[in-house]
């Protein structure tokens, strides 16, 4: 446990990875205070918190590796079998895709930087997401909706980022619930808008987040670019949703199990290259308010 005094004290007791977690872990590291204790205490990880740990490890090399019982887990398995500066390995050859059209508990994609979602190879990888939580109880209506959310922020990212070591998606279906996650470590989102001289206003991280989070607001200027936040906003309020967005310096969250899909909740953390989404939804069956990001 690291002295208060640091603001950078972790519960010794926490085996769960979650965004949370990582921010915290992301914080002592710029401090250069060791966190091997603590991360080899983890049991879990949230899908959220496994990316979003593999970005810290980018930009902090010195991290120690998540530990076997996470690394070899399910979620741990499928994220290894893709080659990516933020997963579990970043060398060697993508695995190849399943050959058929089944359900699958968790899987995961890289996308090139030149590489949008109309490629068949998205097509299979969002179809077997539709499988996957209908299997768990979402209706087809809901699963496709959230995998057009899911589309839309991967395309975000693509067009946007101007990320040389491309973009990943990965998903989650299981007991109840699914999440979505799309990370890169490109330019972010202040970056990304002050290209225009539209936004060259734009001071800060969170400002810049939240304008991207407004209808119409995009890098080519009002009205010209799609509607991907707005339908995030959409399918995670008819399937009891949270989402998070963090870019920089901010982070913001939005809660999407009732009609205030507009109630941010905005925080301040260290510094990260890139863009990063969460999507977590529930089906009827799952109890609402878990933390699951």
């Amino acid at each position: 446990m690291y002295d208060a005094s640091t603001c950078l004290v972790i519960n010794m007791k926490v085996n769960l990875l979650d965004v949370e977690l990582v921010e915290k872990l992301q914080r002592a590291a710029a401090k250069a205070k060791p966190v091997g204790a603590v991360v080899a205490k983890l049991t879990s990880a949230t899908l959220s918190g496994l990316v979003e740990y593999g970005c810290v490890r980018v930009i902090h090399p010195g991290m120690p590796q998540l530990p076997s019982p996470i690394v070899n887990s399910e979620m741990g398995r499928a994220f290894a079998e893709v080659c990516s500066p933020i997963g579990l390995r970043a060398n060697g050859s993508q695995k190849l895709a399943p050959t058929l059209m089944t359900s699958q508990p968790y899987e995961f994609i890289i996308l090139a930087k030149d590489e949008g979602t109309t490629a068949s190879r998205w097509t299979e990888f969002s179809s077997r997401f539709v499988l996957s939580s209908t299997k768990i109880g979402f209706a087809r209506k809901q699963s496709l909706g959230i995998s057009v959310a899911m589309q839309e922020m991967a395309d975000n990212a693509v067009i946007h980022s101007e990320s040389s070591t491309g973009i990943l998606v990965g998903y989650q279906a299981v007991e109840n619930y699914v999440a979505c996650v799309i990370a890169d470590m490109g330019i972010g989102v202040l970056a990304s808008l002050r290209t225009n001289e539209r936004y060259q206003h734009l001071a800060t991280h969170a400002d810049a987040i939240k304008t991207a989070l407004k209808p119409g607001e995009s890098r080519y200027g009002f009205g010209k670019g799609g509607t991907g936040f707005a339908t995030v906003f959409k399918y995670a309020a008819e399937a009891r949703g949270t989402l998070r967005f963090r870019s920089g310096e901010a982070s913001v969250s939005l809660d999407g199990q009732d009609e205030h899909t507009d109630r941010a909740i905005n925080g301040s953390v260290a510094f990260r290259p890139g863009f990063q989404v969460s999507i977590c939804c529930r089906s009827s069956d799952r109890p609402a308010g878990e933390n699951l990001i």
